[in-house]
């Protein structure tokens, strides 16, 4: 089984640095990221799965791109997206993620919540301001100086 994970870890080209996502007022939103320097990456695959009601993962295939803008989300969804870097075989790195969470309203408010290399991001975009992201942020940076 080790020989099994040591061969796909050699294998598989390097993930994504950074990841990160702008949502728009329309319901649109831009999942951006930074390709790492490993020479083997000819491509990004990234994955769109909705976590509020069953639909089909979509899947887009890119090139080297940097990021990407999804119009065929709605104000009301919720959403991740997995971004992957792919080899010439086809082989994908390990994912990063980025959650999109609608406000459940008509409003246009998103609240995004991103994972990709142990970080937390918060970012929103609507016609009304939310605090309750940033209140949270604060309360997660003054944890992780507790010791």
């Amino acid at each position: 089984m080790r020989t099994a994970a040591l061969f796909l870890a050699l294998i598989a080209p390097a993930p994504v640095t950074t990841i990160g996502v702008n949502p728009h007022p329309d319901g649109s939103v831009t999942v951006f990221w930074t390709l790492p320097s490993d020479p083997s990456v000819v491509g990004v695959t990234v994955f769109r799965e909705r976590l509020d009601l069953f639909e089909p993962v979509i899947e887009f295939t890119l090139g080297l791109d940097v990021a990407m803008t999804d119009f065929s989300t709605v104000l009301t969804g919720s959403y991740r997206y997995w971004v992957h870097t792919r080899d010439v075989h086809g082989h994908l790195s390990e994912g990063a993620f980025v959650e999109v969470i609608g406000s459940g309203t008509a409003t246009g408010t998103t609240t995004v919540v991103s994972s990709g290399s142990g970080f937390w991001c918060w970012a929103s975009a609507g016609a009304e301001a939310s605090l309750w992201p940033l209140a949270v942020s604060v309360v997660l940076f003054a944890i992780s100086f507790r010791r």
